[in-house]
This record gives C-alpha cells, structure tokens and sequence, in this order.
C-alpha cells in the first residue's frame, strides 16, 4: 500500500465535489456490532420486578467520521465511470482541446520559481499562496496552492526552516514529482492551470 505524504487538502473542495457526482452527502459513517450476553441473575430475583434473563443480544453503533481519503477515492471512482478523469497529462490536454473540463490523477514534475529569491517565504506570506510551473512540450502549466490548505503549515503560515520551505528550495530549478488530483483547464492555447484538491510526495 502506497503511503503519501499530504502538503496540500483542498476539504471543501472535496465536499462540494462528493456532493456533485456521488449525489449524496455522508459525514460521518456508522459501524454496528452485535453481541450476546449469557444469562444470569438479574434484577428481579431483588425485587424490582424485571424478568430473570436468559440471553440477550444487544447491539452497539460507533459513529465515525468519513474522512477525506475515503471521499476522494469515492470521487475518483464517478470521475471514472463518467471518463473524466485521466492518468496521462497528454490525454488530459488533448481533452481540453474539445472544451471539456477534466480531471487528473497523475505524477507531474513541478518547480517553485517564487523560492529563488532570498525572501521567498516572506513573498509566499504576503501572496498567500505559492506558485509551482510546469513545461509539457509547448504547454506550460501553472498551479497554485493556497497556504490555508496546506497541512504541514502551522497557523497558515510558512517559516524558512519548515519542511515545504525547504522542499521548495531544493526544487527551484530541477522541479520535483508530485502526486496531484485536481481540474485541469486552458487560460490560453499554451497555457493550462490546475486548480489542485489534494498533492502528495
């Protein structure tokens, strides 16, 4: 089983998405179990007038939340059946070309352009977001992601020495593989952007 690392979870995005092609809205989900008391002396036999018991099954309800992994994959699977979600950049491209608005589930390579300058993270604070290109033949692909939706941050607000801080540092020229679920759409006849719902590591 693959085991990501989340630096990106746009939840309502992925609610507002759950409720347009699952059609239906789970918050939480309900676990039943049921159980078989053996019989014993009960209260009656001190006078409170309940009946002796023999066995009883009883049974109990855990309530648990669904969490965002278990939508996403729910998403992805209507995205499936409606052939709208790709795993090939290319093919996601070559969709947009009909005007269709699509979906990916692919591995891109990214750089961080704003972390060349030395007060990258003060930029990145100020903007609220930081800006990650991409080039694929003569598409060049923008994608931005919005520090709220960032989980490793603390406060909504990156520091020189965190973890992103110094992912982005390190892949300012070389780019580096992300594991992105999103939409992708034209701006212009070169240029994509994808509006991102989750990236992993």
């Amino acid at each position: 089983m693959d085991i990501f690392a989340y630096i990106y979870i746009n939840e309502p995005e992925i609610d507002c998405l759950y409720a347009q092609h699952v059609k239906w809205i789970v918050s939480e989900r309900l676990d039943s179990e049921k159980k078989t008391i053996k019989g014993g002396v009960s209260a009656k036999a001190f006078g409170t007038g309940i009946d002796v018991g023999g066995d009883k099954e009883i049974e109990s309800t855990d309530k648990k939340e669904l969490s965002f992994s278990h939508k996403v994959e729910q998403i992805k699977n209507a995205l499936e059946s409606s052939k709208n979600l790709f795993h090939q950049i290319k093919e996601a491209i070559n969709a947009t070309e009909m005007g269709r608005r699509v979906y990916i589930d692919a591995t891109l390579r990214f750089i961080a352009p704003q972390f060349k300058e030395a007060d990258a993270t003060d930029l990145v604070n100020r903007e609220g977001n930081v800006m990650l290109e991409s080039q694929i033949e003569q598409y060049f692909i923008i994608m931005s992601l919005g520090l709220a939706n960032m989980p490793r941050l603390r406060g909504h607000s990156m520091s020189r020495t965190c973890h992103d801080a110094i992912l982005f540092r390190e892949i300012t020229d070389h780019g580096f593989n992300f594991n992105i679920f999103g939409s992708l759409h034209k701006i212009s006849p070169n240029k994509l952007q994808i509006r991102p719902i989750i990236i992993a590591l």
